[in-house]
């Protein structure tokens, strides 16, 4: 079985027991661990600088929430100063689950790409969940509007410029297979004139290898970009025809395509701003009564490679597959920008030897999220077409505040065997590895220079873990969950200085929350949440709660 069907079967396994929402978004069901959301609403500099007079006659309000915990000035990186923001929040019965894409538009809509109504894992095998537009009502609602069918099968968002922009999957030519897709909308998702992406060529012959693709697209300012990334991995049954049912995987090697012998190594693939990804999985945590919001599982002080139990059954030199060696199947973009009439292709490969490609924005520059065999990596660019590498001091999550870089990672604390570690909350070694510390840095300088957050400072428990991340004009939406209690905290910022950090109970009007996503607008902050079911083997509920600035006194 090729490596990649071994994931997806192993994943359906997995989430067959998770259903999807029903045909109400307040039936919305969320999956049962946290996703570290990778997207940001399009906020240019303009927006930041004008961030400062829409705020100034905003600060100190009561935000709705007693326990609102106002944090003095820190950590400055040449933001305009804006102060601490205060919001008054409503909530509403009915939320989302598995927010793909989310944020708002020129004319104040909120959008969100989200699981469309009545669908569930068990019935798309081959992991193509259909997607639904929904449009925040005026009283806190969401509205959904299909996709598929006469509109585009969406796996990505973003919006500038007074249009909607997707990025997604159509059948192919006769019905044969599927074909990539840009599309824009000017009417708010109604109608859509799309575009088919031609699939780059395989290396070598075609039935020795499948392609794989993440598909992302993403506005920073005025400008628009899609990317598609390829990669063409070998085809375990073609190539090593002899090996039967013995199982094992194939991987890329300086001598060749070699087939290992050793189970699939762990990993998850997530749907997360219209791509798939995938990572290694640690450990799980082990059980407890709390938090319901399932955190995600960074890394292992020592980490284990399964590699290193595998034995190499057979090795196909490059030679006789008429290739030169690994250079001739990595990962090929395809970038693509908006030139105010459609979409054209960019020359070459820009992000060439970039791995996968995750966007988000930050300011007027894009923000490229990479993976790849030799691992995680971030690049910039002011226009979709000249990229810098960032060096990232560990790795995480990065979101973009005006022109600021935020980092979100972790970092395993050195323990014994045993032993405790010292600090806000004691951990063994076993805990370690599943809750290390979380650490925020951030960067004014386009990732030069990172500076440490205090998280202490905000009431944040470094062994905490990162629910969810959002940022847009009105500045940026953390929220963090704790291993050891239910406790949910949001904490927001207009500059990266001044933060006003909010129980997520005062927000949403309950502490048992699934799971969280956030969008940061122009004038208002949006949460969306599931609860756990209120009987045993119901469906989890959801709340959506939404925060609009509120005036001194």
């Amino acid at each position: 079985m090729p490596f990649e069907d071994a994931l997806r079967d192993s994943l359906r396994r997995e989430a067959g027991a998770v259903p999807l929402p029903d045909r109400a978004p307040d039936r919305a069901v969320a999956r049962a661990r946290a996703r570290r959301r990778r997207r940001t609403a399009a906020a240019g500099v303009a927006a930041t600088t004008a961030l400062v007079a829409a705020l100034a006659p905003l600060v100190g309000g009561d935000g709705g929430g007693g326990d609102d915990t106002v944090i003095p000035a820190s950590t400055p990186v040449g933001l305009p100063r804006t102060g601490p923001i205060s919001f008054d929040w409503s909530p509403v019965d009915g939320g989302l689950s598995n927010v793909a894409s989310s944020f708002q538009s020129d004319d104040g809509t909120v959008y969100a790409l989200a699981t469309a109504p009545g669908a569930r894992w068990e019935e798309h095998p081959a992991g193509d969940v259909p997607m639904a537009l929904y449009s925040l009502a005026a009283d806190g609602t969401w509205q959904p509007l299909p996709l598929g069918g006469d509109r585009p099968d969406v796996m990505g968002m973003s919006t500038a410029g007074g249009l909607l922009y997707a990025i997604g999957t159509a059948p192919g030519e006769g019905g044969d297979g599927k074909v990539n897709q840009v599309s824009s909308s000017a009417d708010g998702g109604d109608t859509w004139t799309s575009e088919d992406i031609p699939a780059p060529a395989p290396p070598g012959d075609p039935g020795m290898f499948r392609p794989s693709s993440t598909l992302a697209v993403e506005s920073a300012g005025a400008t628009t970009i899609a990317v598609v990334s390829t990669s063409y991995h070998p085809d375990v049954e073609a190539l090593f025809p002899e090996a039967g049912d013995a199982g094992g995987w194939a991987e890329f090697r300086d001598e060749g395509i070699v087939l290992l012998s050793a189970p699939v190594p762990p990993v998850a693939v997530e749907r997360e701003a219209g791509v798939t990804t995938t990572t290694t999985v640690a450990p799980a945590p082990p059980a407890t009564d709390a938090p319901t919001t399932t955190p995600p599982s960074p890394g292992a002080i020592e980490p284990v490679d399964p590699r290193a139990a595998a034995e190499v059954v057979q090795t196909i030199p490059w030679a006789d597959l008429g290739l030169s060696g690994p250079e001739a199947v990595a990962t090929s973009h395809q970038v693509l920008r908006w030139d105010g009439e459609g979409w054209a292709p960019v020359d070459g490969d820009p992000l060439a030897g970039a791995g996968h490609v995750i966007l988000s924005s930050s300011g007027d520059r894009f923000v490229a999220r990479t993976w790849g065999l030799d691992g995680a990596g971030l690049l910039t660019s002011g226009d979709g077409v000249s990229w810098a590498p960032v060096e990232l001091p560990v790795d995480g999550d990065v979101v973009g505040i005006g022109e600021a870089l935020v980092l979100v990672g972790y970092e395993a604390p050195e323990v014994d065997d045993g032993a405790a570690v010292e600090g806000t909350a004691a951990r063994t070694r076993e805990q370690a590895v599943t809750a290390p510390d979380l650490l925020v840095k951030v960067s004014g300088d386009g990732g030069a220079t990172w500076t440490d957050l205090d998280l202490t400072s905000l009431g944040i428990d470094p062994g905490s873990f990162l629910v969810d991340a959002a940022s847009g004009p009105l500045g940026l939406a953390l929220t963090f969950g704790r291993y050891d209690s239910a406790d949910v905290r949001i904490a927001l910022t207009g500059d990266l200085q001044d933060w006003t950090v909010v129980p997520a109970r005062d927000v949403l009007g309950t502490d048992d929350i699934a799971g969280v996503s956030t969008v940061v607008g122009a004038d208002k902050v949006v949460v969306t949440a599931t609860v756990p079911p209120t009987e045993p083997g119901g469906l989890p509920g959801s709340v959506t709660a939404v925060g609009t600035p509120v005036r001194d006194g």
